[in-house]
């Protein structure tokens, strides 16, 4: 049994991983947001009562993707959950972007936060142990059975390259180091794109074969991070869904509506965390809307498509009815 939910964070990610293991819940975690002074995820590590964590992923350095982590290193801190290995793709640029960087306020001392936290967890033992430089080439995450998770991506050059331009002054995307994960029992698969570039995806192209059960959309639904030729040719099952980690953030009205469309059009069940800019474009959720906004007829047409759906046998999405599926956490169930 493996479960994911990606939480309601707003335009950010995080992640709670879930799988059995020896009759024992095991646990993994892939980037943290703080949303509204709060963190979701560590309410639901409260919920769960978990005690022992496995994993935590911090994929780039992105603030909406580790605004929440010094606030999980606290709160792991202060209720001694062990973290068994701490992966990230900073370490070898982290001072220089902190310290020379045009950021907010609010951005620096988030970020102050998460180092002093970390350095304080490392030093305490509740960080058993520390990976920097997530790469290609990393030993794989063993869950349980044949289930691994494994980094498809970044690889050493795009740490030598951001690392160069920085020096340089240049401006550099922190998406060029975006982890790119696959769980995978080496059939099927669950494919976790966080926000990586489409280079990334280039160097990847043709090279997952699994059938794939579920997929991040990158980047929140960006235009700049689709690569067309890498999502054309994937096996997929039926009905696969595409999350899009999605919130109400007016400087990037993401996702945009042809991303959205892309991935309809390949035959993926679209679900998202929050009804905004493409999604709503594309999927109209009342008829009062269409007949009052002005949609085009093809936007009328999709409102037929709001409806239950079975994604598979071996997949279900906790609710897929037309208002749960573009509002608030997704949680998927899969057999692997």
């Amino acid at each position: 049994m493996l479960k994911i939910t990606f939480k309601s964070v707003g335009q950010g990610d995080s992640i709670l991983i879930e799988w059995e293991k020896g009759g024992v819940i095991h646990y993994g975690i892939i980037d943290c947001n703080l949303i509204n002074g709060e963190v979701p995820l560590i309410k639901e590590l409260k919920a769960k009562s978990v005690t022992n964590i496995d994993f935590v992923v911090l994929t780039h350095m992105h603030f909406d993707h580790y605004s929440g982590m010094g606030f999980l290193f606290e709160y792991l801190i202060e209720n001694n959950i062990s973290v068994g290995c701490f992966y990230h793709t900073f370490a070898w640029n982290y001072v220089h972007v902190l310290n020379n960087s045009v950021i907010s306020a609010r951005v620096k001392e988030g970020t102050i936060k998460f180092k002093r936290k970390l350095d304080e967890a490392d030093a305490k033992g509740i960080l058993k142990d520390i990976e920097g430089g997530i790469s290609h080439q990393l030993q794989p995450i063993h869950l349980y059975s044949n289930v691994f998770l494994k980094f498809l991506s970044p690889n050493g050059k795009d740490y030598v390259e951001f690392s160069r331009a920085k020096i340089q002054d240049k401006t550099v995307d922190a998406n060029r180091l975006a982890a790119i994960s696959l769980i995978s029992n080496s059939q099927e698969g669950v494919l976790l794109a966080s926000d990586a570039a489409t280079r990334s995806f280039q160097r990847i192209t043709g090279k997952v074969s699994d059938l794939l059960c579920m997929v991040q959309v990158p980047h929140h639904g960006s235009p700049n991070n689709l690569l067309r030729e890498f999502w054309v040719p994937l096996n997929k099952k039926p009905e696969c869904p595409a999350v899009f980690s999605i919130g109400d953030v007016k400087k990037d009205k993401l996702p945009k509506r042809e991303v959205v469309e892309f991935f309809h059009n390949q035959g993926y069940f679209n679900t998202s965390t929050d009804y905004v800019y493409g999604i709503k474009e594309f999927y109209p959720l009342q008829a009062e809307e269409v007949r009052n906004e002005g949609y085009s007829e093809e936007a009328k047409k999709n409102i037929r498509l709001l409806k239950v759906i079975a994604l598979s046998v071996n997949t279900s999405i906790v609710d897929s009815s037309a208002s749960s599926r573009f509002f608030g956490d997704k949680t998927f169930e899969f057999d692997l």
